[in-house]
């Protein structure tokens, strides 16, 4: 059977690419496995026992975007049928600052989205103020293991707004008008708001939401 030259081409340039450009670790490596570029590229981490951001991490890639183009073109088929029945659009790879929640720096220098410092943020509070307090509030009733997430999402898809936006947008949600402050974030495995999801294991979550 006669081969077209750009087929050939092809052939030869992706296996280069993901063993050199891509992994840089020497002859003989293989592409990563399907559920880690799944993992990597934000549609679930449910067959592999490591977070979002930390399989980043090991396959060497920055962003999520970089994971999902190196997913489509590794498996193709099997990242169509994936983005395709993606209940929620991709996640992100959040990551916190430091040892604690966030001051605004990787600390790893892998490129992962830090968190902003929640402490600063107006309505912040170390301890409930009066009023209506929810405590590791949920975000769907019935799943409390979807926490509420602490940011919404910008047009970049990238985390903004974090704090008071999203703890009033929670009050809202369920009848009250307005948040009297908001604290004791935390990194969860599922969390959500109006317009984003996140289940990379490093989601930052509400620990108090007090509506008025």
């Amino acid at each position: 059977m006669r081969i077209r030259p750009r087929r050939a081409y092809l052939a030869c340039v992706i296996p280069w690419f993901l063993s050199e450009a891509v992994f840089a670790q020497g002859p003989g490596v293989q592409a990563p496995g399907v559920e880690d570029l799944a993992c990597a590229a934000g549609y679930g981490c449910q067959g592999v026992s490591s977070s979002q951001c930390d399989v980043l991490a090991m396959l060497g890639l920055m962003t999520t975007g970089e994971a999902r183009d190196l997913f489509a073109q590794a498996y193709p088929a099997r990242f169509t049928e994936v983005a395709r029945n993606a209940d929620l659009p991709p996640s992100e790879c959040l990551q916190a600052a430091g040892s604690g929640i966030g001051t605004g720096v990787s600390p790893n220098g892998s490129g992962a989205q830090a968190l902003p410092d929640f402490a600063s943020l107006d309505g912040f509070s170390e301890a409930p103020c009066p009023g209506n307090v929810s405590v590791d509030p949920i975000f769907v009733q019935g799943q409390p293991d979807i926490r509420v997430l602490a940011c919404f999402k910008g047009a970049d898809n990238r985390y903004s707004e974090c704090g008071k936006a999203p703890a009033r947008a929670y009050c809202l949600k369920f009848g009250q008008p307005d948040v009297a402050c908001f604290g004791d974030i935390k990194l969860v495995g599922k969390a959500a708001t109006v317009d984003a999801y996140c289940e990379s294991g490093g989601c930052p979550a509400f620990g108090f939401i007090v509506c008025k």
